[in-house]
């Protein structure tokens, strides 16, 4: 008995560790993928983006305004000028274009687009109509930087959508650890549960057991003490039914 109830005390613990470290494994694992995925996934692409938008912009204008029938302006032109240099600095800091400075060669040709926009800036500003071999010196200052930066762009796009995937990927394993972890609480819940129902009922029965014989025990005190008060006065009835036989005899005799 000893020995079962012993067992009994070892499986109960054991459940109740296994539930413990599920709690706290599950808890800890939820924290901390927390805190990764509220990192949340910052799409670097715009920015990219928008910078060729803004240098096809300011290609377009500076064609239009050197079109002689064209009633395109020159500050359009500056305007459109100073909109693109506006966007450049954007990619080189900043959180929204971590993605766009992870693709191989994008920072130093943002730097080196810089530089030639910081360079033919004073060229573009003085630039009027007619001016045609000024504009085609700029134009062909220009032309280099078109399908390196449309290549940034599409290289972003596909950094994009790799760390999109990763966090997916990220979140269905949080997912199913999640899930795992959850099954194993239940699981060892209800362990925890049945075990100690069944130490529950084996110290019921056992309290039982012990109220009967302390029961059966009070009954034989209350039976030996009836006997032991009813002994003198047998006793005496012996004594009482045995004497008048003695003193007949001892007259007949």
């Amino acid at each position: 008995m000893k020995w079962k109830i012993k067992k009994g005390y070892n499986a109960l613990v054991v459940a109740l560790l296994i539930f413990s470290i599920s709690v706290a494994l599950s808890s800890y694992k939820i924290q901390q993928e927390y805190q990764r995925l509220n990192q949340r996934f910052i799409p670097n692409l715009w920015v990219a983006a928008q910078a060729e938008l803004e240098f096809y912009r300011f290609r377009d204008a500076l064609h239009l305004y050197m079109e002689e029938d064209s009633r395109e302006r020159g500050d359009e032109v500056a305007k459109r000028l100073h909109i693109l240099m506006s966007r450049l600095p954007l990619i080189l800091e900043g959180s929204e274009s971590t993605h766009v400075r992870a693709v191989e060669g994008a920072v130093a040709l943002i730097e080196n687009f810089r530089d030639t926009l910081d360079a033919l800036e004073p060229s573009i500003l003085s630039l009027r109509k007619g001016q045609r071999a000024s504009y085609l010196a700029i134009f062909d200052r220009l032309t280099p930087f078109i399908v390196p930066l449309h290549q940034v762009v599409s290289k972003t796009m596909l950094m994009d959508e790799q760390v999109a995937a990763a966090q997916r990927d990220d979140i269905r394993r949080l997912f199913w650890d999640i899930l795992g972890y959850f099954i194993g609480i239940i699981a060892s819940a209800m362990v925890l549960v049945a075990l100690l129902f069944k130490e529950f009922k084996q110290a019921s029965r056992l309290l039982r057991v012990a109220h009967q014989a302390e029961a059966a025990t009070s009954a034989a005190q209350a039976q030996l003490t009836a006997v032991i008060d009813a002994v003198p006065a047998r006793i005496a009835a012996v004594h009482l039914s045995v004497a008048p036989a003695q003193i007949f005899k001892s007259a007949c005799g």
